[in-house]
């Protein structure tokens, strides 16, 4: 829930999934400045997974931090991925 409610948060705010590179690639959000969803996972949902301390508490951790490391590798790896392809498509075109 917490991704999701990350996802809604920052679309109604306006702010972006990603962020770039210096050199133009997808940043996966680490030491990242600018606000966006993959630096809000990696500053804040990626760490909350450990501060749950019953043993119930643990064992639905681990189990969502799954869920979440899953969804974010998936939603990174197509954003960059598209965003790769649509770099090189652009590439080709102005080479024309």
């Amino acid at each position: 829930m917490g991704v999701a409610r990350t996802l809604l948060y920052n679309g109604e705010e306006g702010e972006p999934l990603y962020s770039l590179l210096p050199d133009g690639r997808v940043s996966c959000g680490e030491g990242d400045a600018a606000p966006s969803f993959f630096q809000e996972y990696k500053r804040k949902l990626e760490g909350i997974y450990d501060r749950f301390y019953t043993r119930r508490g643990k064992a639905l951790a681990l189990e969502r931090r799954q869920a979440a490391v899953r969804l974010y590798e998936s939603v990174l790896d197509e954003v960059g991925g598209r965003y790769e392809a649509g770099r090189a498509q652009l590439e080709r075109e102005l080479e024309r």
